[in-house]
């Protein structure tokens, strides 16, 4: 079977304007919101609301790489991006599998992993194990440090995501931040 990279090589592929990459993504986010409300949905009669309340946030990253693993991961489009008639290249190239990993990761799994490493980590400062407590690098000064500094970073990233987002309006190249990296 032929590999679909080398015979896209031969064409010259026009950018995508940034409306397109808007819309691609705004048709995703929809797609992906419906999927995790299908999702929750589905947990919540089979297991009741409770369980689903509780796994809201694993069942939005589950439906996440449902949707990015099935279209992305599989080096197809997604529904935004078929929507708007755009492929994802890289110097007239589809990105490789490796590549396409990489993004999956992180798009979907980093910020999930940030989310739960700033609210453990929110929860150690504010009441620390006990292995923290006697320890000699995390000194009660340090912690209280800590837990003045967490809601800062917090937000320091949001603000990172909306420069991002601000570079993409005057730039027009990459709306996820992700799809920068790669």
């Amino acid at each position: 079977m032929a590999d679909p990279s080398r015979s896209l090589a031969q064409f010259s592929f026009p950018r995508a304007a940034q409306p397109d990459i808007v819309r691609s993504a705004q048709k995703d986010e929809f797609y992906r919101k419906h999927i995790n409300d299908q999702t929750f949905d589905a947990v919540n009669k089979i297991f009741g609301p409770r369980v689903a309340m509780r796994l809201q946030r694993e069942l939005e990253l589950c439906a996440d790489l449902a949707y990015f693993g099935l279209t992305t991961g599989f080096g197809a489009q997604t529904l935004g991006e078929e929507y708007c008639d755009i492929v994802q290249t890289r110097a007239a190239r589809l990105p490789s599998w490796k590549a396409r990993v990489l993004l999956l990761v992180l798009q979907v799994l980093a910020p999930y992993a940030a989310e739960r490493a700033f609210m453990k980590g929110a929860a150690a400062a504010r009441n620390p194990p006990a292995y923290l407590k006697n320890n000699r690098v995390l000194t009660p000064e340090r912690l209280r440090q800590l837990r003045k500094a967490a809601p800062r970073l917090r937000e320091g990233l949001g603000v990172v995501n909306r420069l991002h987002l601000a570079v993409f309006y005057f730039v027009g190249t990459f709306y996820d931040f992700p799809k920068r990296r790669l």
